[in-house]
């Protein structure tokens, strides 16, 4: 991916979540948006992976991505039984996230 990518949520991750397709969403802006009912479709990807097809429920908080266990189902990620992670924005790329392990990476502003 090219673009810069900016934070938008931050999620923990289990192993149940990741076999049921379900990110739980945290943080300001997903607070903001769940007081949109809305279902939005859109696209989550990895760094190095291709966009998948994923579906928004933001009055749930959650996204659903039915592939989501093949794009980040690493077992070295989930030491403990759990991951946490960063769904980042692409700037200038409308409706695709990007997903990335929140360590390492500055999440200042995240609540």
């Amino acid at each position: 991916m090219d673009g810069t990518m900016l934070p938008v949520a931050r999620f923990v991750l289990t192993r149940d979540m990741l076999e049921n397709s379900t990110i739980p969403l945290e943080g300001e802006v997903a607070q903001a948006l769940s007081r949109k009912p809305k279902v939005v479709r859109m696209e989550i990807a990895t760094p190095d992976s291709e966009p998948m097809p994923a579906i928004a429920h933001w009055s749930e908080r959650v996204i659903h991505c039915p592939k989501l266990e093949s794009l980040i189902g690493d077992p070295a990620l989930f030491a403990g039984g759990e991951a946490r992670f960063v769904l980042c924005a692409v700037r200038g790329i409308h409706g695709i996230f990007v997903i990335v392990p929140a360590r390492g990476l500055d999440v200042v502003g995240l609540a």
